[in-house]
Protein backbone atom coordinates (compact mmCIF):
# COMPACT_ATOMS: atom_id res chain seq x y z
CA UNK A 1 0.00 0.00 0.00
CA UNK A 2 1.06 3.26 -0.77
CA UNK A 3 0.99 6.39 2.07
CA UNK A 4 -1.89 7.91 -0.50
CA UNK A 5 -3.68 4.36 -0.40
CA UNK A 6 -3.11 4.12 3.80
CA UNK A 7 -4.16 7.92 4.15
CA UNK A 8 -7.40 7.08 2.40
CA UNK A 9 -8.07 4.06 4.75
CA UNK A 10 -7.41 6.11 8.13
CA UNK A 11 -9.70 8.77 6.82
CA UNK A 12 -12.54 5.74 5.65
CA UNK A 13 -12.20 4.70 9.21
CA UNK A 14 -12.29 7.70 11.11
CA UNK A 15 -15.27 8.98 9.20
CA UNK A 16 -17.21 5.82 9.67
CA UNK A 17 -16.46 5.88 13.22
CA UNK A 18 -17.72 9.94 13.39
CA UNK A 19 -21.10 8.86 11.83
CA UNK A 20 -22.02 5.66 13.81
CA UNK A 21 -21.19 8.52 16.77
CA UNK A 22 -22.89 11.38 15.67
CA UNK A 23 -26.02 8.88 14.89
CA UNK A 24 -25.52 7.33 18.74
CA UNK A 25 -25.40 11.73 20.09
CA UNK A 26 -28.51 12.38 17.91
CA UNK A 27 -30.49 10.27 19.50
CA UNK A 28 -29.47 11.54 23.26
CA UNK A 29 -31.61 13.92 25.83
CA UNK A 30 -30.37 17.44 25.76
CA UNK A 31 -28.14 17.68 28.72
CA UNK A 32 -26.17 13.99 27.41
CA UNK A 33 -25.13 16.26 24.06
CA UNK A 34 -24.46 19.70 25.90
CA UNK A 35 -21.98 17.22 28.23
CA UNK A 36 -20.19 15.59 25.16
CA UNK A 37 -19.49 18.62 23.46
CA UNK A 38 -18.39 20.74 26.88
CA UNK A 39 -15.76 17.26 26.79
CA UNK A 40 -15.06 17.91 23.36
CA UNK A 41 -14.25 21.34 23.65
CA UNK A 42 -13.14 22.27 26.83
CA UNK A 43 -11.12 18.60 27.92
CA UNK A 44 -9.83 16.49 24.98
CA UNK A 45 -7.60 19.74 23.57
Amino acid sequence: MTSEDLNKALYDKMDAEMEKYKGWLREQPAEEILQHTYEDVCCKG
